[in-house]
């Protein structure tokens, strides 16, 4: 058994890197999506088979959500003036991906209870965070996605 994984991993390293990427896990919804629309099996209108939706409605189709960009998406760091006071909470956010993959906007949610987090956590996603734009029929849309920042101090 261990010989067959050590065979596995081997042929993994040697894979080009689109290969690798439709073996992470996230890749491989992306791989069935792609299976899927290649075979041109549709969605029925009105089944929602996603969690986020596309910003603008259209014609039901082969839908890919959003996905972010593996190892580039870093959680906000700590506010110093929130870290001195002792403020923690959970800031719910809804992003919107444009078809560019950038966070085009932001809304809150719901408030952690202090607007320094809220602040630095919308602040830091929309600048700094990338997507791969979700996909309709194979052409990038506009997107929401919903998210939750924790900001909790270690005691």
């Amino acid at each position: 058994m261990e010989n067959k994984m050590q065979s596995m991993r081997y042929y993994i390293a040697l894979a080009p890197f689109w290969c690798r990427r439709l073996l992470h896990p996230a890749g491989l919804v992306l791989a069935v999506a792609l299976i899927i629309g290649g075979l041109n099996i549709g969605l029925a209108p009105g089944v929602d088979a996603q969690p986020n939706k596309p910003a603008a409605s259209g014609p039901a189709g082969v839908y890919i959500p959003a996905v972010p960009f593996r190892n580039r998406n870093r959680f906000p760091p700590y506010p110093h003036d929130s870290f001195e006071l002792g403020e923690e909470g959970t800031v719910s956010l809804k992003l919107i991906v444009s078809a560019n993959g950038r966070v085009s906007d932001i809304k809150v949610v719901k408030s952690s209870g202090s607007s320094r987090l809220d602040r630095a956590a919308a602040i830091w996603i929309q600048s700094r965070w990338r997507y791969h734009p979700a996909m309709l029929n194979g052409t990038p849309v506009a997107s929401t996605v919903a998210f939750k920042v924790s900001f909790v101090l270690k005691k």
